[in-house]
């Protein structure tokens, strides 16, 4: 199962301009242990550094005297294996891979009593280095709302690189959030394209010059948050992030993204008279999976109630419907994204008596 950043885990590309190699760590022995099972790490995050290396890390254990993490290539199981050996700290980086690949890495906790407890697999792909391109002033970056003229954003005067790395934030099923480091020079541009992932589909969903997403350019950091719509919930896509000079020089980055999953549990009712009270909370998941906030929910009935409400990062909602008719009634309550439509619509019934 794939995990993301922040609820989620994003995968977050890096570029260098090394050239790939394999070099797989000498495995030593795995402390002899049970079968008996016991708890798996959690919170098990891999992300790429390098075009050749990527850290794993899981939050540690209690009563847990080692772990161990194994990489196989996700393309090819057999193919460039490796084992890290017992550890005491938790997190492992591992240097010997080849950007472009995907890499499968699995965690497992040797407990003190025996039992063993092994993560789901968890992966992370170094990206070889992208090159520099130069545009001339007045040229254009494909997309597939037509073409992008970079004429507006080669007014300010500095080059060089694409952002050094692309770092997630708590993505939606709408679409990703990640930040980026500003690139070196003063004022740059920047157009972030987004295609699904195996394509060349390239759509604009937003820059420094416009576009349907706005950019917040800190000084420390570029805030960037999609809402271009069009983001299917069980598809994966590539973002590009360019950075755009007065002289033409462009260079980019990209981030991989798997839209974090939607889940809407029914809410809780109680009927006092006529005042029918629903409660429900975030906590809902897919699977093993956390789900992600809406950001507002529509709470309506069969007897004409309606309302809307924000959502955000709240842990708990509660509404008290009063003066309701006497009779069974259902209401519906649906969540709400920014952009990518609804969540999972859920209906309960109430029945009033008096």
């Amino acid at each position: 199962m794939r995990h993301f950043f922040a609820g989620f885990i994003a995968t977050a590309i890096v570029t260098s301009s090394a050239d790939a190699q394999i070099r797989t760590p000498i495995a030593t022995e795995p402390l002899t242990t049970s079968t008996a099972p016991g708890p798996a790490p959690y919170n098990a995050k891999a992300v790429a550094t390098s075009p050749t290396s990527a850290t794993v890390s899981w939050d540690g254990i209690s009563n847990v005297r080692a772990y161990t993490v194994d990489r196989t290539r996700t393309d090819d199981p057999a193919c460039c294996a490796a084992h890290s050996g017992p550890m005491t700290t938790p997190s492992w980086n591992d240097a010997g891979l080849e950007g472009g690949r995907e890499y499968s890495f699995v965690i497992t906790a040797l407990y003190s009593d025996g039992r063993v407890g092994s993560t789901e697999v968890i992966v992370a792909t170094p990206m070889p280095a992208l090159p520099s391109v130069r545009l001339p002033r007045g040229g254009e970056l494909s997309s597939a709302e037509g073409v992008l003229r970079l004429t507006p954003c080669g007014q300010k005067n500095s080059g060089g690189p694409g952002p050094g790395s692309i770092i997630a934030q708590a993505g939606t099923p709408a679409g990703a959030r990640f930040f980026w480091r500003p690139v070196s020079g003063s004022d740059m541009n920047y157009v972030v394209d987004r295609a699904p992932e195996g394509t060349t589909t390239w759509s604009l969903v937003g820059s420094t010059c416009g576009g349907p997403s706005l950019l917040y350019v800190g000084t420390d950091a570029v805030y960037f948050r999609d809402l271009a719509g069009g983001v299917s919930p069980n598809g994966r896509y590539v973002y590009r992030v360019t950075a755009i000079a007065s002289n033409g020089a462009a260079g980019w980055n990209s981030y991989h993204f798997t839209p974090p999953c939607r889940n809407l549990t029914a809410p809780q009712v109680q009927v006092s008279g006529s005042t029918v009270t629903l409660q429900w909370g975030t906590g809902s998941s897919c699977g093993a999976e956390q789900s992600t906030a809406p950001d507002s929910y529509t709470l309506s009935s069969s007897f004409g109630y309606v309302k809307t409400r924000s959502g955000g990062s709240g842990t708990s909602f509660m509404d008290a419907v009063y003066g309701v008719p006497i009779g069974t009634h259902t209401f519906t309550l649906v969540g709400n994204y920014r952009t990518g439509g609804s969540t999972n619509t859920v209906t309960v019934n109430a029945t009033v008596a008096y």
